[in-house]
């Protein structure tokens, strides 16, 4: 299935769909590249006092990386087969269970003997 992306050019929805992730992909680790500096710089000077602001770099920080690495995944899933799609779909679903619901990942883990 083709798209009409300006004017002539076609492109699959595979490649659009790349394309999406890849940009992305990029405004996220920009961003994160940010967080890090703001946060070394604030380490040694001290310019952001605010618990609120201080609050929310650090949730950045510490979901940004697993934002990163999912859009990636799915990035390279896009344009694979339907058995890489499907590895990668599940691996993203159980690593967001365990950490968004970690009584509900360990209850799945149990069920499995492990």
């Amino acid at each position: 299935m083709n798209i009409l992306i300006r004017g002539d050019i076609k492109m699959s929805l595979s490649e659009a769909t790349k394309k999406i992730f890849d940009s992305l992909g990029q405004l996220v680790a920009f961003v994160l590249i940010v967080l890090f500096a703001v946060t070394t710089a604030n380490a040694n000077w001290t310019f952001i006092t605010d618990t609120n602001i201080l609050g929310y770099i650090s949730l950045g920080l510490y979901y940004g990386p697993m934002t990163l690495v999912s859009i990636v995944g799915l990035e390279f899933a896009s344009t694979k087969g339907f058995l890489v799609k499907l590895v990668t779909y599940v691996a993203l679903a159980a690593i967001i269970i365990a950490q968004f619901f970690p009584s509900t990942f360990s209850s799945i883990i149990s069920n499995f003997g492990l």
